[in-house]
């Protein structure tokens, strides 16, 4: 997601292309960002969409302080939004049900120390100075991967700034333009910081609340901080011949320490794709997967969620809508053989219920009933069962079916729509 997110603010940030109506000029870039925000929501990251969208109205203010503004900007991003909302509505929608249904009922995790949140802030340009475990999450969570090249560049820019004489700020557009980027770039810090009493007051809110930690918010300063990096070394190297060569010389530095210093997840607790690898031949051949016929514990070789290559159903696989340490699933599910005997509890959960069990009667976390058992055994198999979908998720999916031929007709339109004439000899 955070690698297409650079592509995003160039697209916002072209300009008007002259003899050209509105309408065709924003018609490419309309569709271009409305897919990259639908693809954030269906590669599972729609938490990133609000920060994301901060971060490019930083990118754009940065733009407009510098260069005379880009008004198109505002016009293609709501109008992508609006596009991206309705391709994206057959899953952001049960999302917000299965939400609604899994209420975050714990606190907000936020820091007491404002020096606490400067040593987070670390994570940026040298994240080997983290801690191990922050809150209930890895150091990993909090390393954003830019590097001390940016910080380098900044502060050497900042430096040189200072001996040129200050020059005041009378425009009143530009103010309001200073004052826009403060305002975002105090955000994330405002968002991380306080009391238990604050930490309350931000669980009442819509969005925020369903959150246990914010960290995500620290997001909104990848992209300025990356632009900010290549203004400062414009700035600081004018000629093209020093730029480039400082330019490579920074990839070099930037990309060096992560492959030869120790990543904590990737190379303490490396992942073997041996059992999937031979469970994915044995599907080739048979053309069947393996049925479920347990509730595993650790999975295969202790890695939890392998449990499926070998007929198991992970009973402790992730999932972080649950809680970090999946406080919030359903209790009763243990592992152990589907069935017993016939009186014993069946343990297999039917996944209808989670989102549409007011119209399957039945709640989130409810089995299969008895006379579902044909069902318990499709679901088991990998195979397709009946359930009654709901009228909205019909209307949603519809929704994202409109949303879809949307782009479409706004990359036709690009592409065939009316052209500017070049004027006769």
């Amino acid at each position: 997601m955070v690698g297409v997110f650079p592509l995003l603010c160039f697209v916002l940030l072209r300009p008007p292309t002259a003899n050209r109506s509105l309408l065709l000029d924003i018609a490419s870039p309309i569709a271009v960002v409305a897919a990259i925000l639908a693809y954030i929501v269906y590669a599972g990251a729609p938490n990133l969409l609000v920060p994301f969208s901060f971060s490019a109205v930083v990118v754009w203010l940065i733009h407009a302080l510098l260069r005379p503004p880009i008004h198109t900007f505002w016009v293609t991003g709501l109008a992508a939004g609006a596009v991206a909302a309705l391709t994206g509505a057959a899953k952001l929608l049960p999302a917000a049900v299965l939400l609604r249904e899994f209420p975050r009922t714990g606190l907000i995790y936020l820091l007491d120390s404002p020096l606490y949140a400067a040593h987070l802030f670390a994570g940026f340009f040298f994240p080997w100075a983290l801690p191990d475990h922050i809150w209930l999450v890895g150091r990993h969570e909090f390393d954003f991967g830019l590097g001390i090249v940016p910080l380098l560049l900044l502060l050497a820019a900042f430096s040189r700034y200072r001996e040129q004489p200050i020059r005041p700020v009378v425009a009143f557009a530009t103010r309001v333009k200073l004052a826009a980027l403060a305002l975002i770039i105090a955000l994330p810090p405002a968002l991380i910081f306080g009391p238990p009493s604050y930490a309350a007051f931000l669980k009442s809110l819509p969005y925020i609340g369903d959150n246990a930690i914010l960290l995500r918010w620290f997001s909104i300063y990848l992209m300025p901080l990356v632009v900010a990096a290549g203004l400062a070394l414009d700035y600081l190297f004018p000629t093209l011949a020093r730029r480039t060569a400082v330019a490579v010389g920074a990839i070099i530095v930037t990309m060096v320490p992560p492959l030869l210093s120790q990543r904590l997840i990737i190379d303490l607790a490396p992942y073997d794709p041996a059992p999937v690898r031979v469970a994915v031949e044995r599907l080739r051949a048979t053309g069947e997967p393996p049925a479920i016929t347990a509730i595993g514990g650790t999975g295969v070789h202790g890695q939890r969620n392998d449990g499926f290559v070998a007929d198991q159903s992970s009973a402790v696989c992730y999932e972080p809508l649950f809680g970090y340490q999946l406080q919030s699933f359903p209790t009763g599910l243990t592992t152990g053989p589907l069935v017993i005997n016939r009186r014993a509890e069946r343990h297999l959960r039917n996944p209808a219920c989670y989102i549409y069990g007011s119209d399957n009667s039945c709640k989130p976390g409810d089995g299969f009933t008895p006379a579902q058992r044909q069902d318990e055994a499709a679901f088991a198999a990998y195979r397709q069962f009946a359930f009654i979908m709901p009228w909205w998720q019909r209307v949603a999916d519809t929704a994202s079916l409109a949303g879809l031929a949307v782009i479409v007709a706004c990359v036709m339109l690009a592409a065939f729509g009316q052209r500017p004439r070049c004027a006769s000899p």
